[in-house]
């Protein structure tokens, strides 16, 4: 399995990189990083557009791939990521690079089930709602090549339903995103339930 995180968004909710905003003394972004480094995968690709965000990635084992083409939505990242991932891997695990509070465990818990299951897709549920991080088997290569806009894997998880694993996730704080200057604040009112 490939992990492709996706780091090469706007912010423009927020007006800044939220992916450099600190939670803990460290980077958001570097809160997913060390998740998925944990995750012990086949490789990790990041995709980004700013220079700060790379410099974040130094010294790791991380393909680090540069997206000149990022104001054209999400779905370039994708494209990128997949691009870059090696075809013989089975499947993808993309991350957002907003969300801190990815539990090592529960990400792996969601691997395991995808795996035992004869399902394409792997959707996490937080309170019955579909969230991230996704996969998606090799079998999608060649539609995940063909996104536009900004929709991401989304188009395909809508058409395809009765190809998705959906896992309940248990502790649902996990999916918290960070979007704005309100997500940012509630972000950093879970020190202490984290």
């Amino acid at each position: 399995m490939i992990a492709i995180i996706l780091a090469s968004g706007f912010s423009r909710r927020m007006g800044k990189n939220k992916l450099l905003l600190l939670y803990k003394g460290k980077p958001i972004l570097k809160w997913v990083i060390e998740v998925v480094l944990d995750l012990k995968l086949d490789k990790i690709i990041l995709v980004y557009k700013e220079e700060a965000v790379k410099k974040l990635c130094e010294n790791l084992d991380i393909e680090l791939i540069y997206n000149e083409n990022a104001i054209n939505g999400q779905s370039t990242s994708v494209v990128k990521g997949v691009k870059a991932a090696d075809e013989f891997l089975d499947d993808y695990l993309f991350l957002m690079g907003d969300q801190p509070l990815l539990n090592v465990q529960e990400i792996r818990s969601m691997i395991n089930a995808y795996k035992n299951s004869k399902k394409s897709i792997g959707v996490p549920l937080y309170n019955e709602v579909p969230g991230t991080p996704v996969i998606f088997s090799r079998k999608w290569r060649d539609q995940l090549l063909s996104l536009t806009g900004d929709s991401g894997g989304r188009t395909i998880i809508k058409k395809n339903k009765e190809e998705i694993l959906f896992y309940s996730i248990k502790n649902r704080i996990m999916g918290f995103d960070i979007d704005t200057e309100e997500d940012y604040a509630e972000l950093l009112k879970q020190k202490n339930r984290v």
